[in-house]
């Protein structure tokens, strides 16, 4: 599209030429953005043929992802249970546990790797044949890409040659790279929506993650540094108790020791072990200063990145198309189940339609009333809705109801009172132009009537001299 509008820019004139190249500017793909790309691709300019559209199809179908997931996920269960052989053959060489091994499961998992493995490498073909580079245009199918062939060489390459070397656990930690495709199940599986948008959040997150851990460990620092130095003359005290001072030193008798302790204090919730000790054993004075950090820090710091995570979960999940897509489709389908429920109610002849006297009994429920108003349509004025819902027949119909109770619902949109605006202007336009005539014509009935006979009829006299000869 770019290179025909930079052809015709070549033969136009300057400004023909100008229009040309801001529009290929606009429509070139470098212009656009990744989510909007993805979600408005257009395939017109790829010659597809028959197979690859009907392998589009059928790889983006409800039944293909269900099924490459549940692969995905069999898979995975596979790799546990054979995780759980391996720990029965390591506990029979310990002589652990005497029960013994099934003698037949390295050839049983041998052979479900390869079905695997050709499952997952002809999938991946069918979307490349089918997708070609587009397929690449998400960083998740480029990873999956890399996973699937290290899997491959894995299962149908390594291992035969690890076989022949007599060196099997050097290639079994290729097998670790199958673990990353169970990932993909949040991707392909439909119904794991929450737990993809939490994926999704954690990965716009990372920045967010990586500053508050920063923030976390300077906090954390400062107050190893002051544990550290105020209780070393307390270490050195030999009037002191030895098991106090020994368990002192154990915990934050050097800046290392110092600053795990103070993060098992903040992280893992029992700050009492590590200060309460020092506040009834050392001296009081320590309440006061974890008094302070364990309200600014701990309850304080670390619910404020919390509510940050959340406010990024909650934005990703309002910025997930697919997720937005799903919801309103759920919420026009179920709006719509209820009107008609409701039509039934209100069709209280069993005709099929509704008239002025069913719609105001209707109306006169006040549930019906508040139900309405919630969906933001006036419900006060039965003639007024009748009108705007009825086609001109004087009936409503079943398809008219649901639809313009649809239509109504919500307060007016842009894409409403744009046309409306637009309309307005238009007539505005019309009426100062019927003006413009009108004061035209008052204008030259005015002169009309200042004038004089001979000057309204100039020919008169002529004429009646014609007569009388």
């Amino acid at each position: 599209m770019a290179a025909e509008a930079r052809a015709a820019a070549a033969s136009a004139t300057s400004l023909g030429a100008a229009t040309a190249n801001a529009a290929a500017k606009e429509t070139s793909p470098q212009h656009k953005s990744s989510k909007i790309s993805l979600l408005m691709e257009n395939d017109a300019d790829e010659k597809l043929s028959r197979s690859q559209i009907l392998a589009r199809k059928w790889l983006q179908s409800t039944f293909a992802t269900t099924l490459v997931g549940g692969c995905i996920l069999s898979n995975t269960l596979v790799m546990f249970v054979q995780l759980q052989h391996l720990g029965s053959i390591a506990d029979a060489s310990l002589g652990i546990d005497q029960t013994g091994t099934w003698r037949s499961a390295d050839s049983a998992f041998m052979i479900v790797e390869y079905l695997f493995g050709v499952v997952f490498l002809v999938e991946l073909l069918l979307n490349l044949y089918a997708f070609r580079w587009a397929y690449f245009r998400q960083i998740f199918n480029v990873v999956d890409t890399i996973i699937v062939i290290v899997t491959t060489l894995e299962v149908f390459v390594f291992e035969a040659l690890a076989l022949n070397m007599g060196n099997v656990s050097l290639f079994r930690i290729f097998r670790l790279a199958k673990l990353a495709r169970a990932l993909r199940i949040v991707r392909t599986m439909t119904f794991f929506t929450s737990l993809r948008v939490l994926m999704a959040a954690i990965f716009y997150s990372v920045g967010a993650l990586f500053w508050s851990l920063v923030v976390m460990f300077l906090m954390m620092l400062i107050c190893a540094i002051f544990l550290c130095q105020m209780l070393h003359e307390f270490v050195l005290d030999e009037s002191a108790e030895l098991a106090t001072r020994i368990w002192v030193n154990n915990l934050f008798g050097s800046g290392v020791k110092s600053l795990y302790t103070v993060f098992e204090m903040t992280f893992s919730g029992c700050w009492p072990s590590y200060t309460s000790k020092l506040v009834k054993e050392v001296n009081h004075a320590w309440a006061a200063f974890f008094v302070v950090y364990v309200s600014f820090v701990i309850f304080g710091l670390v619910r404020i990145i919390s509510a940050l995570f959340l406010k990024e979960t909650l934005q990703q999940a309002s910025r997930d198309a697919e997720v937005m897509v799903r919801e309103r489709t759920k919420k026009t389908t179920r709006l719509k189940q209820d009107l008609n429920d409701l039509f039934d109610e209100a069709d209280t002849s069993g005709d099929g339609v509704l008239d002025m006297d069913e719609l105001d009994v209707m109306l006169s429920h006040p549930k019906v009333r508040l139900w309405l108003g919630e969906l933001g349509i006036d419900s006060s004025d039965t003639e007024m809705l009748f009108e705007l819902l009825d086609d001109g027949d004087g009936e409503v119909q079943r398809d008219e109801f649901v639809n313009g109770i649809t239509r109504l619902k919500g307060e007016a949109r842009a894409q409403d009172l744009v046309p409306v605006a637009t309309n307005c202007m238009r007539i505005l336009a019309h009426c100062k132009v019927t003006r413009q005539c009108c004061e035209d014509i008052a204008a030259k009935m005015h002169m009309l009537t200042l004038a004089t006979p001979r000057e309204r009829h100039p020919t008169a006299p002529q004429q009646a001299g014609k007569a009388r000869v």
